[in-house]
């Protein structure tokens, strides 16, 4: 009787194992997708922080000091994204 029930709940579980793998990694493509595409976004303003602070630091140091801290920020988010990006893409 046992071994019955194992037979006839044996197909359920096997699709549900199925069905779970597979949204765990179209979760984890949009994930990584994401992230990417929040990357490349950080990386343009990164580059127009540091646009900025070359034309600014001749004018105004409070700016430029700024701009600098804002400018660190957005290395670090770089490199945190790069290693996360690394991390999912291994996973």
């Amino acid at each position: 009787m046992a071994a019955g029930i194992g037979v006839i709940a044996a197909p359920a579980v096997v699709l549900g194992v199925g069905g779970y793998t597979l949204i765990s990694r179209r979760n984890i493509k949009k994930l990584i997708h994401r992230k990417e595409m929040l990357m490349q976004e950080i990386m343009r303003k990164q580059n127009a922080v540091a646009e900025q602070l070359q034309a600014e630091s001749a004018r105004n140091n409070d700016r430029a000091s700024y701009l600098t801290r804002l400018n660190t920020l957005l290395q670090q988010a770089i490199v945190d994204l790069r290693i996360d990006l690394d991390e999912a893409k291994s996973a």
